[in-house]
């Protein structure tokens, strides 16, 4: 049996990547990783945003059909579980609200780790005024005013994640600590990629000969989130170069974590790393990961180094396809729940039939393939071409009923999606922390 690694980034896009193309520096690690491993260059992720996008990452299951409650339903088998019932000794580290306990993910795992503290001392008593001043108070709303301009002023109210180099001493703590175990499974998330961008000063001097500050990274993340049409050019240069220090920070640390289970579990342990989603950078007039459906969210790196073979791989795959894929990799029986295909036969050579990758945003869906995008829903009937128009910026959609109709057709394999509800985050939901986290994230509805 197979050890496996499975590694993902919150926020990652598939073109701010070294093997994809990109003219910075941002993967090195990552880039060498490539070299020895199967890349896919049409590896699309089924939702825009973590909670969308996780089901079919760990259940291989669209996520209108697997969520329960904004998780995953018991009538599910995660991967953890799958593995953990075959004797694999599994381990789980991440920092994201919407992959809590309470949502399901931590079915299988021996160890799961995820966090629930605050870094800073402001952010902990922002926390305490939610928990114990009643809302309706006047006291409560000046407050909350208080704190809303200390973010506006470029104050940091705290760092809604585990940063990455802390996520990796948990993740290698533990692989050390299962060193002698036959079987081995491990999942590591991190969150560093997604807002509020502030990378270490080292890994922002890749790309510019002066760190941005703190307090600047601060003020920019609140007008990227809150007023995305004022952003200036000279902004957008900056956010992009904080978004690029931060990949260029995790990819650091998956060379820490990569380097260290190679030395522990073996050189032949199968390495799969790749993102839930990608982040708007002003592509289609805002920022952040809302629920578009375009490229810059959907396409998403992928690699998978196993064995002694490698290769560019062209075929349009899903993330959907993962889970089947590892547990073909162990010798394992999938659950009959997988929805997705195995990527071994792309990886030996062969080819599968699917050429094209849906994208599930509840009442809202895309359908992907080679040369189009279709997105259809509530208000929203879109076709791009995207051979000719790969930023999509143009809709088609009538000039071309011929491809809407063959395309439409196809969807109708798919009559369970499409009809859900769209299942927005509501204040509701949570409470004390991990609500106060999910806003600083730009998730939370009020």
């Amino acid at each position: 049996m197979t050890d496996i690694v499975y590694i993902t980034v919150d926020s990652l896009r598939a073109d701010h990547v070294g093997w994809h193309g990109y003219e910075r520096d941002t993967t090195p690690f990552l880039d060498s990783l490539s070299e020895s491993a199967h890349t896919f260059t049409n590896a699309f992720s089924h939702g825009c945003y973590t909670r969308q996008a996780f089901p079919a990452m760990m259940a291989a299951e669209y996520p209108s059909i697997s969520q329960s409650h904004g998780g995953l339903s018991e009538e599910y088998t995660p991967l953890a579980e799958a593995l953990s019932e075959a004797g694999y000794t599994t381990g789980g580290f991440h920092s994201n609200p919407h992959l809590l306990p309470q949502f399901g993910y931590h079915r299988g795992f021996d160890r799961f780790y995820d966090s629930d503290t605050e870094s800073s001392k402001l952010a902990r008593l922002r926390q305490w005024v939610k928990d114990t001043i009643p809302s309706q108070s006047f006291l409560y709303s000046t407050l909350e005013a208080v704190f809303s301009k200390t973010e506006e002023a470029g104050f940091n109210p705290g760092t809604p994640f585990v940063l990455a180099d802390e996520i990796t001493d948990l993740a290698i703590d533990w692989c050390q600590s299962v060193a002698t175990e036959s079987q081995r499974f491990l999942w590591v998330h991190y969150m560093d990629v997604h807002h509020p961008y502030s990378p270490p000063e080292e890994y922002q001097l890749a790309f510019r000969e002066e760190a941005i500050s703190e307090r600047r990274a601060v003020k920019l993340r609140r007008k990227m989130v809150d007023q995305p049409e004022e952003v200036t050019d000279a902004e957008l240069s900056d956010i992009v170069d904080l978004y690029d220090g931060e990949i260029r920070f995790v990819d650091d640390q998956v060379r820490r974590l990569v380097e260290t289970v190679q030395s522990q579990w073996g050189a032949d342990t199968l390495i799969a790393f790749t993102s839930d989603h990608g982040d708007e950078l002003n592509d289609h007039d805002d920022f952040a990961h809302r629920d578009t459906l375009f490229d810059e969210l959907a396409h998403v790196p992928l690699l998978i180094q196993c064995g002694e073979q490698q290769g560019v791989h062209e075929d349009m795959v899903g993330l959907m396809d993962l889970p089947p894929t590892f547990l073909e990799c162990a010798g394992i029986e999938p659950p009959s729940t997988f929805r997705g295909e195995s990527l071994v036969k792309i990886m030996e050579g062969g080819s599968t039939d699917q050429d094209y990758v849906l994208i599930d945003e509840g009442e809202t869906i895309a359908y992907r393939d080679r040369s189009w995008k279709y997105i259809v829903g509530p208000g929203r009937v879109e076709l791009y071409n995207i051979q000719n128009d790969p930023g999509e910026q143009i809709n088609v959609v009538d000039q071309h009923p011929e491809v809407v109709e063959e395309i439409e057709a196809t969807l109708e394999q798919y009559s369970e999606l499409g009809t859900a509800d769209s299942d927005e985050l509501t204040a509701g939901e949570f409470s004390g922390e991990v609500q106060d986290r999910l806003e600083q994230l730009g998730y939370l509805q009020e």
